[in-house]
């Protein structure tokens, strides 16, 4: 939670809107502390705005605040300006984990935070040879 507050205070630092700005998870809302039903109402000091359900014209309902805090996948074929892509956690880097993370880099127009675990980044460091 820290460093996903810090990732997001970062790109509120650079100029960037709370508007502009989606947190998602790459765990999914099932799993995920951030993003699911029970994640914070607020972020590095801003109200979060996320999915609470459906009306009975299925129309989604959304709670108010200018932060968008959602899951990977349901952010699918959409974009920010900025992206914290958050809860990232893997023992391996293979081909599900690389469509996952194609998937949440791709929905960043301009800047993207990635806050990983220690597991995850190591991961990544050997695939990257740093």
């Amino acid at each position: 939670m820290q460093a996903t507050e810090q990732a997001l205070a970062d790109l509120l630092q650079e100029g960037y809107a709370p508007e502009n700005i989606a947190v998602l998870s790459l765990r999914g809302l099932a799993n995920s502390q951030i993003a699911g039903d029970k994640g914070p109402s607020r972020l590095a000091g801003l109200a979060v705005r996320r999915q609470t359900g459906f009306d009975a014209a299925g129309q989604a309902q959304w709670s108010g605040g200018p932060l968008l805090v959602d899951s990977v996948f349901r952010f699918k074929g959409q974009a920010a300006d900025a992206v914290v892509i958050t809860e990232v956690d893997f023992a391996e880097l293979g081909p599900r984990e690389r469509r996952r993370l194609f998937v949440a880099l791709t929905r960043a127009r301009l800047q993207v935070a990635l806050v990983t675990s220690d597991r995850a980044a190591g991961v990544m460091r050997g695939k990257l040879g740093g």
